[in-house]
């Protein structure tokens, strides 16, 4: 059948389309079937106080380098533009208010995607 599609068409636009888009349908199918395994990692991680330490002593290294310091907004009663959460440090703080709810996002926008019918 390629060697017919081949014989009818002169236009070297059309073969280069055709392989690029068979090679690129490879790939995306190919990230399709990994959708599960990266939710699942994105899952293992939310709940990974291991590596969240890790990733908070990253985020204290980069400040550090443009002389910010990790610090918690005030709290009020009555809160309207932050997260109010309870915490003990800045590092639990952050974890709760900014990492959780990213990767919570994360997870729900990928799961959504295969499911979408698209």
């Amino acid at each position: 059948m390629v060697r017919l599609l081949w014989q009818r068409t002169e236009d070297v636009y059309f073969i280069v389309s055709f392989i690029a888009t068979m090679n690129a349908m490879a790939i995306i199918v190919c990230a399709y079937n990994q959708v599960a395994a990266v939710i699942t990692e994105l899952s293992a991680v939310r709940s990974d106080d291991i590596l969240l330490h890790a990733w908070y002593v990253q985020v204290q290294s980069c400040a550090a380098e443009v002389d910010v310091v990790p610090e918690v907004p005030r709290t009020a009663s009555r809160q309207r533009n932050h997260a109010n959460v309870e915490y003990d440090t800045a590092e639990e703080y952050f974890r709760r208010s900014v990492i959780i709810p990213l990767l919570d996002s994360l997870i729900q926008k990928i799961w959504w995607f295969p499911n979408s019918g698209i």
